[in-house]
């Protein structure tokens, strides 16, 4: 259903020029994909080709990985808003381009803070 409904999404403009860009799979996996899912990629294919699903409570190793989560994700009511016009989820990411300086990715990332 994830599969389909991401295709659908993506069905009418496919990366054209009045859509540059392709709707992730990590929002449609995360909808109907119970439990904390490892989504593992390859190729540049836009959706994985493998899907580690972790939602057995009851195994030993799983609960080791919740404990942990549970310690350094802290949830927070975020009041819903619209994107603002003409945002992209797809724009360059500075943080990853070597061009720019260790000095300004720290800028940057205190001024999301």
């Amino acid at each position: 259903a994830a599969r389909l409904l991401w295709g659908a999404e993506n069905f009418d403009a496919f990366a054209t020029r009045d859509r540059p860009y392709i709707a992730g799979s990590q929002d449609h996996c995360g909808l109907f994909f119970p439990g904390v899912n490892k989504l593992c990629y390859k190729d540049g294919k836009h959706w994985p080709f493998k899907i580690i699903n972790l939602n057995d409570t009851k195994d030993a190793k799983q609960q080791e990985i919740f404990k942990w989560l549970e310690s350094v994700l802290h949830i927070v009511d975020i009041p819903f808003v619209s994107r603002p016009k003409g945002y992209s989820s797809q724009t360059i990411n500075y943080l990853k381009d070597p061009k720019v300086s260790h000095f300004d990715k720290v800028r940057m990332v205190k001024a999301l803070s």
